[in-house]
């Protein structure tokens, strides 16, 4: 039997959150851990976009990123909640919004911190 990735995330957050030693279970990502602080690594982010329904795309830089659709239900709260994560939200002119996380994958499989970072060819 075969199972997606966003099936094991699924599998991994419902045994955290089963689990007595995880404090405050039920409320999002960065909140649900002992650790106070936003994501900051592509698997982070995409912990904290599965919280929300949301699939992480790469863009042609390498960042991690999301898409929400103008329809979107609760399309301006979850926007609120990535800029509290740290992220930064554009909206185009059909009104979808880009999530994009400020964290970027290198071909070598190491990540960049953030964008000033990947410029200066600064890997975390």
């Amino acid at each position: 039997m075969k199972i997606t990735k966003r099936q094991l995330r699924r599998i991994i957050k419902e045994a955290i959150a089963d689990s007595p030693s995880t404090p405050g279970s039920g409320t999002k990502w960065f909140m649900n851990h002992s650790i106070a602080k936003p994501p900051s690594t592509p698997e982070e982010w995409m912990y904290w976009g599965d919280e929300y329904g949301l699939s992480a795309e790469v863009d042609n830089d390498g960042q991690t990123m999301f898409y929400l659709s103008a329809d979107q239900p609760d399309r301006a709260r979850i926007a609120a909640e990535a800029v509290k994560a740290g992220a930064q939200v554009d909206t185009d002119n059909d009104g979808n919004d880009m999530i994009y996380t400020g964290v970027y994958n290198n071909a070598e499989g190491g990540v960049w911190s953030d964008e000033k970072d990947y410029e200066a060819g600064f890997k975390s």
